[in-house]
């Protein structure tokens, strides 16, 4: 499980991979959930801030832990190219 370092030089161990510092850690994440559930699969629930819009991401669903993840950097990516535009 990788360490977050937080505040005091303190390490957390952590599954959330949107949070910074880590593989799928995006700046402007404000609030992130992560969760697992038999008949809701692997979720992920977040905000991120882009150019001063706030987004909602909601991922449901996903058969693996590391999916949930990456069907969240697509709907992010897809925020990044519509504020782009």
């Amino acid at each position: 499980m990788p360490a977050v370092n937080v505040s005091g030089g303190e390490s957390l161990a952590t599954t959330n991979e949107m949070l910074p510092g880590q593989r799928f850690g995006t700046k402007g994440n404000e609030g992130l959930k992560t969760g697992y559930a038999k008949n809701a699969g692997y979720c992920f629930t977040g905000v991120t801030v882009i150019d001063g819009r706030r987004y909602i991401k909601v991922v449901m669903g996903s058969a693996t832990d590391e999916g949930r993840f990456e069907e969240t950097q697509k709907l992010l990516d897809y925020a990044q190219e519509i504020a782009d535009s």
